[in-house]
C-alpha cells in the first residue's frame, strides 16, 4: 500500500430531494487480492474486488472490479494490460 490510499467501505443511500443524504448507510466489503500492489493515493470505491497480482497506478479511483494480473490506472482506472 503507498501512502495517502482510501479505500472506502460504506456509502449513503440517495434520500428525498428535501435530505439527498439519507440517514441510510449500507456497508459493503472491497477485497483486495494477494500480491497485489496499490500505488500512492489510490482511491477505491465500496463493494469492489481487486484480483491477484494486480498493479494499480498512483492517483487511480477504482469503480469497477480488476481481474487478477492487471496493471490498472487512470479516473475512472481502466485495464492497460495484462500481466503474465
Amino acid at each position: 500500500m503507498g501512502h495517502g490510499v482510501t479505500i472506502i467501505t460504506a456509502k449513503h443511500k440517495i434520500g428525498p430531494n428535501w435530505r439527498r443524504a439519507s440517514v441510510e448507510v449500507e456497508s459493503t466489503k472491497v477485497r483486495i487480492g494477494r500480491g497485489s500492489w496499490v500505488g500512492a493515493n489510490v482511491t477505491i470505491q465500496p463493494g469492489i474486488i481487486v484480483g491477484r497480482g494486480v498493479v494499480l497506478m498512483p492517483g487511480a479511483v477504482v469503480a469497477k472490479d480488476l481481474p487478477d494480473n492487471a496493471l490498472a490506472g487512470g479516473v475512472p482506472a481502466e485495464v492497460k494490460r495484462i500481466m503474465i
